[in-house]
């Protein structure tokens, strides 16, 4: 239950950052000015909605509420989530600040962005490796069918920005932000379906440990 609890309150960021830049954009129609601090500030909650989902993802492949109620390499862990959070930060300052609006160029074709991209892969890669790890170790069949369709979805959830943002330098680039901001958007929604349909409490409890309860392998 808790975990849905936590994908509730990540899903819940994205729609607060999503309304405060409806609300600038709205504003920025009416006057050319805008709420630029909202703008920002939707900005931010949206990197660290899904910052907040990858660590989410992390856990669970590393058997956290699947297989055990503790995992190891905490500092790592975290340490890794704190990094990747920072750069895509960074990322969106530099974006805001250094690329002049009127060059050609995306947020990932600049070498902060490239950063992000090749950091998403790494961590892609280690989730690999972690959920790879826990099935090994895992004989309960619900669970390892869990398993399965989460690992599944959740790499087409890591792998589809670097394949996106290749595919945006073929687009025109009057179209090109759109295009990155749609698929995003629809590509994340889609996720957070998803892991909403696997986490729902009626179904978790074939394969989701639960503080108090026993579970029978």
């Amino acid at each position: 239950m808790y975990l849905l609890f936590w994908l509730c309150y990540i899903i819940l960021v994205p729609f607060i950052a999503l309304c405060f830049n409806v609300l600038h954009t709205v504003k920025f129609a009416a006057d050319g000015v805008g709420f630029t601090g909202l703008d920002v500030a939707g900005d931010i909650l949206d990197i660290m909605s899904r910052t907040l989902f990858m660590l989410l993802l992390l856990l669970l492949a590393k058997g956290w509420a699947v297989t055990r109620l503790e995992f190891t390499y905490k500092p790592l862990v975290f340490g890794v989530w704190m990094v990747y959070g920072i750069v895509h930060i960074l990322l969106y300052v530099w974006n805001t600040t250094e690329v002049d609006i009127i060059e050609e160029i995306d947020e990932y074709q600049t070498w902060p962005g490239w950063l992000v991209l090749s950091l998403r892969v790494a961590i892609m890669t280690w989730f690999v490796l972690e959920l790879r790890n826990t099935m090994m170790y895992e004989h309960n069949m619900p669970k390892l069918n869990f398993l399965l369709h989460f690992g599944a979805s959740s790499l087409v959830w890591f792998v589809y920005l670097p394949i996106i943002a290749l595919i945006a330098l073929q687009i025109s680039p009057l179209w090109r932000f759109k295009f990155i901001l749609g698929i995003t958007y629809s590509a994340d929604c889609l996720a957070f379906c998803v892991m909403a349909h696997l986490l729902w409490p009626t179904r978790s409890e074939q394969y989701l440990w639960h503080r108090g309860v026993r579970r029978v392998q």
